[in-house]
């Protein structure tokens, strides 16, 4: 198995959690203070190197080598990232935490491509490196999807740049999707960086070939299913399954699998969303506004 992360790395996931087909706070929106540092911060969803620092040697470093930037390509907060204490390697990855070894979080989908946006201030001979790579779990050592995509040089102008990795299935592995993991790594070959390097990442999330709950161009308006929203609650006039609920940029809020007439939304912040779910073996999306 082609590892993505540190040869060592265990991946211990949980399967009893929820179905995911986005990548949670794939926007960057979502921060807290560190549980172990509460002087740093801590991104939601994502261990960083300051986490990795702390559950080797039990101490807090005494600056973050991860920062919420508003400098944001959409939404209030992008992923700024720097070399560590000013000239180490850095990175952060996917993770449902708190230990340094659990990388990776549940994941059922099967997407055809990564699509984000950067800028990369390069210094020095530094390189942008983000892999994905969806797994069978823990317990299976084949790759589902592999893909990758390297940064060299340094992005021009004002703007944020895209960038899209597509991503290889192999085949001839069978098992279904159960596992994501996402690693985005700031280095050198002297396994270094440059402290005058600075990378910014915002707004992740993937695209589908079909049955895509991240667009609007999957929308239908030929259901026969009537989808409103009332009281903090999603409503279908009939039993649909394989919902979910997707916010403006990509990221998915929401999922149900079981077939039901209603659902709680009330977790979810005032705004517009895509709901899209499967009636008669057929998947619809619609557009709804929580109050």
């Amino acid at each position: 198995m082609k590892k993505l992360l540190l040869a060592s790395a265990l991946i211990a996931i949980s399967l009893t959690s929820f179905a995911q087909t986005q990548i949670p706070n794939g926007d960057f929106e979502n921060w807290t203070k560190s549980k172990y540092c509460p002087d740093l911060d801590s991104l939601a969803h994502f261990i960083s190197r300051n986490q990795t620092y702390h559950d080797n040697s039990g101490d807090c470093y005494s600056e973050s080598a991860i920062g919420k930037s508003t400098n944001s390509h959409s939404g209030t907060y992008a992923l700024e990232l720097k070399a560590y204490d000013e000239h180490l390697t850095n990175f952060v990855s996917i993770g449902h935490g708190p230990s340094w070894f659990d990388y990776g979080v549940p994941f059922t989908g099967k997407p055809k491509k990564l699509i984000g946006y950067y800028k990369f201030i390069r210094g020095g001979t530094d390189t942008l490196g983000i892999s994905v790579d969806i797994t069978g779990g823990q317990f299976n050592d084949d790759d589902i999807a592999l893909g990758y995509f390297t940064a060299k040089s340094s992005t021009t102008g004002d703007e944020y740049a895209k960038f899209e990795i597509i991503l290889d299935y192999d085949e001839s592995v069978t098992v279904s999707p159960t596992e994501l993991v996402l690693y985005i790594n700031l280095s050198n070959s002297d396994n270094e960086a440059d402290a005058a390097t600075q990378v910014l990442i915002d707004d992740l999330s993937f695209e589908y070939e079909t049955e895509t709950p991240t667009s609007v161009m999957n929308y239908d308006n030929t259901s026969s299913i009537n989808v409103f929203a009332v009281n903090k609650h999603i409503n279908f006039s009939e039993n649909v399954s394989d919902i979910q609920v997707i916010d403006m940029v990509g990221a998915n809020k929401m999922q149900e699998t079981a077939s039901v007439k209603s659902l709680n939304a009330a977790a979810l912040n005032t705004g517009l969303y895509i709901v899209t779910y499967k009636y008669n073996n057929n998947y619809f999306s619609k557009k709804i506004v929580l109050e």
